[in-house]
């Protein structure tokens, strides 16, 4: 309900600078309990969500309550409290988020922030199934998106880019545009958050894009690192409210470059080549393009992906694009071979109530073989994701001060023009 969360607390605690978190009634709650016990001290129960621990927004607050943490154990919110209507609804509902049960000591304050918050996660028979950490927020450190989606700071206008809705489907409606795009555009990598309750929004695509950071021939390999890395990770419940920060050390050249494969072979890259009335948008993500594109370091698993792409393309693909309007050498991409005329169509057919051309481009399944390379690469990369960005008992050593600098000596390689 509007104006909710309006209350003298909520204006008492916005004049202590505590932020957005002002706005939320379990903070005003938490917020008065310190204000009226602070002094005779006291320990408090807690059942909650986690991100009082993680998020940004509740730093202010953060700050000034500093209890010392006693230890908890943690819950799946919908197995053990969503009452199920269907078996329908269960299947969507399961493992949205984590319920916290937080055992605090007010009596005095804790020194800082940064204690070992771990918890015991327990089943829905009682049962514990292992532990949880949880990494704190803390501002000092580089975040996630800082060191891997560094902004374009040089601007120029270039040729005309349309705003895509899945890579071949322009959106209907929309003027297209001039765009004043970074020197250099090559696509958009959609991202809003790094947290796993945004995962699914984050993909590649290759006009502009919304809420998204310009992929260009200056940071492509960052960004591909970057994207790989986070979709890598699987959801799960207990990691919905972990923070992505970045690398504790830098990458290998092996590492680096299975994350550039991952993120072009892995279904959330939507980058493809499409014909927006009479201008051409070309796929510049080409796998077997060797001047963008080095694969010399791969791993074995790295390795045996990229020959599973190479036998799809030339046994069951044949190269379809020498075949098209698109004319000759270009690269369609994975995208379009691999995506259903039908669901290409769907949304064409609803937005510009016309069939998508090219029927004989889509559709084309990859062999069981090619899809278990992709998982094996998939798990290699989480597990790399999970080693450098999500295990909070790691020593992060990257700061704000210097994060430029680290994120350049690690790549390099990168084309400067």
């Amino acid at each position: 309900m509007p104006g909710v969360s309006s209350s003298m607390l909520a204006d008492e605690m916005k004049s202590q600078k505590m932020g957005k978190c002002a706005n939320e009634i379990k903070m005003q709650f938490l917020y008065k309990i310190e204000r009226d016990f602070e002094k005779s001290g006291y320990y408090l129960g807690l059942f909650s969500k986690a991100k009082w621990i993680t998020k940004p927004s509740s730093e202010g607050f953060r700050k000034m309550w500093l209890p010392k943490f006693d230890g908890g154990f943690m819950l799946n919110a919908n197995e053990h409290f969503v009452q199920q209507r269907n078996k329908e609804h269960e299947l969507k509902a399961q493992g949205t988020f984590p319920i916290i049960f937080s055992l605090l000591d007010r009596l005095k304050k804790a020194k800082n922030w940064y204690q070992n918050w771990t918890y015991k996660v327990i089943d829905s028979n009682a049962k514990f199934t292992g532990s949880k950490t949880f990494l704190v927020f803390d501002k000092q450190r580089l975040g996630f998106r800082e060191y891997f989606f560094p902004h374009n700071q040089e601007r120029s206008t270039v040729r005309i880019v349309p705003v895509m809705s899945g890579t071949v489907i322009p959106l209907a409606g929309k003027k297209t545009g001039t765009g004043t795009v970074p020197k250099n555009f090559t696509g958009t990598m959609v991202f809003y958050q790094a947290d796993f309750q945004h995962n699914n929004f984050c993909n590649i695509v290759s006009g502009l894009a919304h809420g998204g950071y310009a992929i260009t021939t200056f940071n492509y390999k960052s960004i591909l690192t970057g994207f790989a890395l986070f979709k890598s990770v699987k959801y799960d419940w207990t990691r919905d409210v972990d923070l992505f920060y970045a690398p504790y050390r830098d990458l290998t050249e092996t590492e680096i470059a299975d994350s550039i494969l991952y993120a072009l072979l892995c279904p959330f890259n939507n980058t493809g080549t499409t014909r927006v009335n009479d201008n051409m948008l070309f796929n510049w993500f080409d796998p077997f393009d060797k001047e963008k594109f080095d694969w010399q370091h791969l791993s074995k698993i790295g390795q045996q992906a990229f020959i599973e792409l190479t036998n799809y393309c030339n046994k069951m693909v044949h190269w379809k694009e020498l075949d098209t309007q698109y004319g000759s050498g270009v690269w369609l991409g994975l995208y379009q071979y691999r995506t259903s005329y039908e669901t290409v169509n769907k949304t064409y057919k609803k937005k510009f109530g016309k069939d998508y051309p090219n029927r004989d481009l889509y559709g084309i399944p990859y062999p069981d073989s090619f899809r278990q390379a992709i998982e094996d690469l998939r798990q290699h990369i989480e597990a790399l994701a999970v080693d450098l960005c999500l295990t909070a008992d790691k020593e992060i050593t990257r700061t704000r001060d210097t994060f430029w600098e680290q994120a350049q000596s690690t790549f390099l390689s990168e084309p400067q023009s």
